[in-house]
């Protein structure tokens, strides 16, 4: 066994000790993302589908219960709850495990990217034990939300993506990294709505490499460019392969491929907006909020940031 293999067999034991003991007092959801992942999970342990048994939001018009579950939230937290359930039996408890398991690896992912970026074994015990012990989100990590699930998925698509762009020379391993990248991304959307962008920030990365490579430019250098946009190709087809089942899902339920009802929810002037009833969200009411609310609830989100 080498090193670094004992160091994150080493640092996986401790992450997962950490995680076990910080889901020890949590014996329920206790907010409402994680509640609902766990309730839907629930249904689907018991044969009832993906269907909401209640009623928590307005935003698509809905026609009364049961109503289709997840137009709202992604599916990925309710999927790795319902193992935990089908697993270890209907309690939060089991559908906990799964996700403390999951976050365990966080920090192996961060001393690896550290090592290989630094070359310093001590640079990856920090990165990792840091990660580890990780302030705020170490009562979250165990909790049926997507904290975990989109931590892992995202970072694992760009170390992805970038080992894609170290393979150049090597054009099927390139597009065997790319297209595991693209899939790494869809998990991460599967687990959050906003993961899509990881889409942009892989594009962006490689598009500034691509630009950077034509400007500089030879004759025996055109196959690199065309492998970049033959990688990128990887990736799209890699997410969509990933998202594709969803994607019918949703449109049989909702007619569309990704449900735009929780769009609505940038035009929202308080939180509370999310659960009005009849109460319409829109350019036109947050416009009439006024200029000095806007401005002023822009600057404490840039502050608490």
């Amino acid at each position: 066994m080498g090193r670094r293999t004992r160091d994150l067999s080493l640092l996986f034991a401790v992450s997962l000790v950490v995680r076990l003991l910080a889901i020890v007092p949590v014996q329920h959801p206790g907010y409402m993302d994680a509640a609902y992942s766990y309730d839907i999970a629930l249904n689907l342990a018991r044969g009832e589908g993906w269907v909401e048994p209640f009623l928590w939001n307005y935003l698509d018009n809905p026609t009364g219960i049961p109503h289709p579950s997840h137009l709202y939230w992604m599916p990925m937290p309710t999927i790795v709850a319902w193992v935990g359930l089908a697993i270890l039996g209907q309690s939060y408890r089991a559908a906990q495990v799964p996700f403390a398991l999951l976050s365990a690896l966080l920090p192996l992912v961060s001393y690896w990217v550290a090592v290989e970026t630094t070359g310093r074994r001590r640079d990856g015990w920090l990165a990792g034990l840091l990660t580890v012990f990780s302030g705020f989100y170490v009562l979250y990590w165990g909790h049926t939300d997507n904290f975990a699930l989109f931590a892992l998925a995202g970072s694992l698509s760009l170390v992805a993506a970038w080992q894609a762009s170290k393979a150049r020379e090597k054009r099927g391993r390139a597009l065997t990294w790319s297209l595991a990248a693209g899939a790494l991304v869809g998990l991460a959307h599967l687990s959050r709505a906003d993961g899509l962008l990881l889409l942009v920030a892989i594009a962006l990365a490689w598009a500034t490499s691509l630009i950077s490579d034509l400007r500089s430019c030879k004759t025996e250098e055109i196959r690199d460019w065309r492998l970049e946009i033959a990688s990128f190709f990887f990736v799209i087809l890699g997410y969509t392969l990933m998202m594709l089942p969803w994607f019918v899902r949703n449109w049989t339920v909702s007619g569309e491929l990704l449900p735009a009802a929780g769009a609505q929810t940038i035009w929202m002037t308080t939180y509370n907006d999310l659960f009005s009833y009849g109460h319409e969200l829109s350019p036109q009411t947050y416009l009439a909020w006024g200029w000095a609310n806007i401005l002023r609830s822009k600057l404490h989100a840039l502050w608490l940031n």
